[in-house]
């Protein structure tokens, strides 16, 4: 019988590990995945006032863009289409897909130079 304790113990003590393992890992993927979006020169050219200028899309919304990349305020910065026309905004950025779970994330970038696909992985 204590025996069969200890090995419970010890399963639990396992399990616990593993998940707090497993939420570093996210947020691991989260830090690496924003900061390498951050450091892209293809989307620094993106700018408007030092912040990096992302639409406010349908897409963006379900999956809660905004609070996602909420600890970065001060690098990245959502615009709804008016706004960007009122503030006459050429250069932005267009969340397409975005990943969480593997660190994946797809933008069309469009500027006065047109439009171009960005895939930014960890």
């Amino acid at each position: 019988m204590k025996n069969a304790s200890l090995l419970f113990v010890l399963m639990l003590v396992v399990l616990l590990f593993a998940c707090q393992s497993n939420e570093n890992t996210q947020v691991d993927v989260k830090k690496d995945l924003i900061t390498k979006f951050i450091s892209s020169s293809k989307v620094n050219s993106t700018t408007h006032l030092g912040k990096i200028v992302i639409l406010e899309t349908e897409y963006c919304n379900s999956i809660d863009c905004q609070n996602y990349f909420k600890a970065y305020e001060n690098e990245i910065i959502f615009y709804s289409k008016t706004e960007l026309f009122m503030r006459a905004i050429n250069n932005y950025v267009v969340i397409e897909k975005l990943d969480k779970d593997n660190g994946h994330l797809v933008l069309t970038k469009r500027s006065e130079n047109g439009v171009e696909t960005i895939e930014i992985k960890i």
